[in-house]
């Protein structure tokens, strides 16, 4: 029977190993910016980034905004779920539709969606709509194919 203490590390190691890689990062990257390995031009410290954290999270305007994009990312997803799955399982069932469309789908996916960035911009503005329709177009490929 291992000791004490090998018991205690085997039952918590799944999420004790993870802590402590964060914290030696955390500290790595502290000591990198202190001893200006990193210019603090660019790269703030973990200090500096928590303190700034705590003030931005004290002001109304960070849970405004907060709330602004939840639903935004809420009404993009719900409707990517309801074409992808919807569509997925048209094309599911009918052979033809799916030959057809199958091709459009996959490439469509592999393509980098940051590239319509500025054609939704164009075409919505820089309104609520613009961001569901890249939270739509994003996610849509990935509830289409799991139908």
């Amino acid at each position: 029977r291992p000791p004490a203490g090998r018991r205690l590390w085997n039952a918590n190691c799944k999420w004790f190993l993870p802590l402590i890689t964060a914290a030696v990062l955390v500290v790595v990257w502290q000591e990198l910016v202190d001893f200006a390995v990193l210019n603090r031009s660019y790269v703030a410290s973990p200090t500096e980034t928590a303190r700034e954290l705590w003030t931005l999270l004290g002001t109304g305007a960070f849970w405004t905004d907060l709330g602004v994009s939840g639903k935004e990312l809420v009404i993009g997803l719900g409707l990517a779920v309801v074409i992808g799955i919807g569509g997925g399982i048209v094309t599911g069932w009918y052979t033809y539709l799916r030959m057809a469309f199958q091709p459009i789908i996959n490439g469509y996916a592999a393509m980098p969606h940051i590239a319509l960035i500025p054609v939704i911009i164009l075409l919505l503005g820089i309104g609520i709509w613009s961001k569901v329709a890249m939270v739509v177009l994003t996610s849509l490929p990935t509830f289409w194919s799991a139908a």
